[in-house]
């Protein structure tokens, strides 16, 4: 009896998800990201960071300390953060403000062909030259909650968020003002 149960152990493989703490295991959000795998939790502490992330074909979670405390602010000229082909699960962006984010595929947020859940974060001040100054969805769904938009603005189509006629977005308890477009 004792050799089947030991034989049944050892037979079960078992997976856990990891939390990847930013700056305490890795310098930069982009670091823990590249180094998180599917059903991930990157927690990132309250500062203000880089932009320019990229999260490609992972369904993680990316979650910060605070919303008023966690920040991607720094002027750039690409989207905050771009979720691409991330369609096996979803990707959560969460507890963040996200500012100064400029592109052509919106300055927050760029989605494509991916499933993304925002909850509680604030986009202010990001521009997009083409549309959707905070998200720009491309043939992807998007869950928006309990987060606020204000003073963006794009050169064509979304002020604060564009869909494509591809993309499925829910937008619940979230606000927005002087958004332009």
């Amino acid at each position: 009896m004792k050799k089947l149960i030991i034989s049944l152990f050892v037979l079960t493989n078992f997976t856990f998800a990891t939390t990847i703490n930013v700056p305490a295991d890795y310098a930069t959000i982009q670091e823990g990201i590249d180094a998180a795998s599917d059903g991930d939790t990157v927690l990132v502490a309250a500062g203000i960071y880089e932009g320019g992330i990229v999260i490609s074909n992972k369904a993680i979670s990316l979650i910060g300390e605070s919303r008023e405390g966690t920040k991607i602010n720094q002027a750039i000229s690409s989207p905050q953060i771009s979720i691409v082909d991330c369609q096996a699960g979803t990707t959560r962006v969460e507890n963040f403000t996200i500012k100064q984010g400029s592109s052509n595929n919106g300055g927050g947020i760029y989605s494509s062909e991916s499933t993304v859940e925002i909850n509680s974060v604030d986009f202010t001040n990001n521009s997009s030259s083409n549309n959707g100054a905070a998200i720009n969805s491309i043939e992807s769904t998007v869950k928006v909650q309990n987060s606020t938009f204000s003073h963006n603005t794009s050169d064509n189509l979304g002020g604060a968020i564009y869909v494509d006629p591809l993309t499925t977005c829910e937008i619940y308890n979230s606000s927005f003002d002087n958004n332009e477009a």
